[in-house]
């Protein structure tokens, strides 16, 4: 039994004792002071990695677009329906493609600032996204069955700077 809690302690907390205590001191750094202690671990949490549910009627409500494409657009309405029927973990793999983070803002998505710009006529090219101002470039591809597959696949070779 001693044993067993002793190679625990030395894998969870001996062999990384010199990384926590940095991530420590630097987290302490940015985010320490009194009002620290006015947070549970569930709090700073929510604080540090944002929320997990992702509501996709609130992104759509404070959208923007430009570059020609608009609200109803049908290159736009396409896109809401194939979002619409992506898994949860997709919709995520999408909010890191667009933002450069799976986490929804602590505000809510309504609190993201995301557009969506038109980037051309029916093409062979994927969308694009600037995740520096929240923004996909979309294509208006002929079909939504096109949209579903250019997007599929550009959220698979997404990548991020993977700091969550």
């Amino acid at each position: 039994r001693r044993y067993v809690y002793a190679y625990a302690y030395r894998l969870l907390y001996g062999a990384v004792r010199r990384q926590l205590a940095a991530f420590r001191d630097g987290f302490l750094a940015v985010c320490g002071g009194a009002a620290l202690g006015l947070f549970t671990a569930d709090e700073l949490e929510l604080l540090v990695c944002g929320r997990d549910e992702l509501r996709l009627a609130v992104l759509r409500a404070t959208t923007t677009y430009g570059n020609g494409l608009h609200a109803q657009h049908v290159a736009v309405e396409r896109l809401w329906r194939v979002l619409e029927r992506l898994s949860h973990e997709q919709q995520r793999a999408f909010l890191l493609f667009v933002t450069g983070s799976d986490r929804v803002p602590i505000d809510g998505l309504g609190a993201l600032r995301f557009q969506v710009k038109g980037a051309g006529g029916d093409t062979e090219r994927l969308p694009t996204a600037g995740t520096c101002f929240n923004t996909l470039h979309l294509p208006d591809y002929a079909t939504e069955d096109k949209l579903a597959a250019k997007l599929a696949v550009a959220l698979q070779h997404a990548t991020s700077f993977g700091l969550l």
